[in-house]
Order: C-alpha cells, then structure tokens, then sequence
C-alpha cells in the first residue's frame, strides 16, 4: 500500500480498493467495495497500459520477435529476476528489504518487468485479465474452502 500513498487523492481510493479486490476470496466480496465505475476505471487503466506497450514495442519494430512462446519465456524470466533480489537472503533480511532503497527500487523495477510481459501476453491473446483472475478466484474458492483450510499451507488435493 505504499505506492498506493503516491497516487493522487480520487486515483488514491480506486488503487485501494483495487489492492483490496486483488487480496479478496471473491468478485462477490470485490463488489461489495468497488462501484461500477470505479471498477470500470481499474479495467479501462489495464487497457491503457496495455496500449503504451504495444505502441512502444511496435515504434521499435519488435512485434517480429513477440512470439506467444518468446512471451511465455519473458514472463518467467522476469518472475525469475524478481526472485533474484531475494536469493541468499536470510529471513531477517527479507523482512528489511524494502528498507534499503536500492533493493527497494531494484524490486520495483523487476516487479514492472513482470506486469509489463503479462499485460503484453495477454494484449497478444486477447485474454482480459480480470475476467481470467476472477474466474480463477472463483476455482480457488472451491479448492480452497475456508473452513479447510485457513491457517493451513497445503495444497487442495491434500487437505
């Protein structure tokens, strides 16, 4: 919720409340907080996004080497230099990392990297991310009922 605190006062409450949809078991429990207009404003931002990307990369004459595999590709190397910035780390340290302004910027920078190539795959396959992460939530919430499995960390075939 830091960055959340650099946002403007009215973009302020939609990125809360798009923090706390994300951190929900359910649409239902997102529209409960959300209006429909702010909710269509966090859609219609993803699109936006979505657009400065394609134009950069095609400004730069790069879609010839976007293929849906070299994205799939992308996006894990980049979740992969996100996990970098913790290797090595004990315990203690990650819980101090965002403390230190290069990591935290570091982090910062790795984190964009991978929303960056997943809003890209997904403008390339046309698959609108909300309406696939609502769908997923709505499969976890049968995988993972609350009274099953709060407070545990196994898996759904295990519990």
């Amino acid at each position: 919720m830091q960055g959340v605190q650099k946002i403007g006062v009215g973009r302020r409450k939609i990125a809360r409340m798009a923090v706390f949809c994300l951190h929900r078991a359910s649409r239902e429990a997102c529209s409960k907080h959300v209006s429909g207009v702010e909710y269509r404003l966090i859609m219609d931002k993803i699109k936006e996004l979505q657009q400065k990307i394609v134009k950069f990369r095609d400004d730069r004459d790069w879609k010839q080497f976007h293929s849906l595999k070299n994205l799939a590709i992308d996006l894990s190397v980049e979740a992969s230099e996100l996990l970098e910035v913790f290797k090595w780390l004990s315990d203690e340290e990650v819980k101090n990392i965002l403390n230190n302004s290069k990591k935290k910027a570091k982090i910062e920078e790795e984190l964009a990297d991978v929303f960056w190539s997943l809003l890209l795959f997904s403008n390339e396959t046309g698959m609108d991310l909300v309406k696939i992460f609502e769908k997923k939530l709505k499969i976890n919430n049968g995988k993972y009922p609350i009274e099953k499995c709060k407070g545990m960390s196994k898996k759904h075939d295990e519990l």
